[in-house]
């Protein structure tokens, strides 16, 4: 039986909790700018469901707005596209 992880430790549903329903929305990339996961915040400001974004380019997810906003803009020059 494995022990509960320490008090200085959440357990992992715990942190995926604060991901999911943090006061902002969070977004995570892979190398390529494609959304492999995203909080239920972005996903209800969005006004979308996760299977809509997920794996989907963030540039074809953003409203033009968030495309100008989006730190790190200019960064996506991938030459594989």
């Amino acid at each position: 039986m494995s022990e509960p992880p320490p008090d200085d430790q959440p357990p992992e549903e715990t942190l995926d909790d604060l991901y999911d329903h943090a006061p902002c929305g969070y977004v995570t990339l892979d190398s390529r700018l494609r959304v492999v996961r995203i909080n239920a915040t972005l996903l209800s400001w969005l006004g979308v469901g996760k299977a809509d974004v997920v794996g989907r380019k963030i540039q074809d997810v953003l409203t033009p707005a968030g495309r100008i906003a989006r730190p790190g803009r200019g960064r996506e020059s991938d030459p594989a596209g």
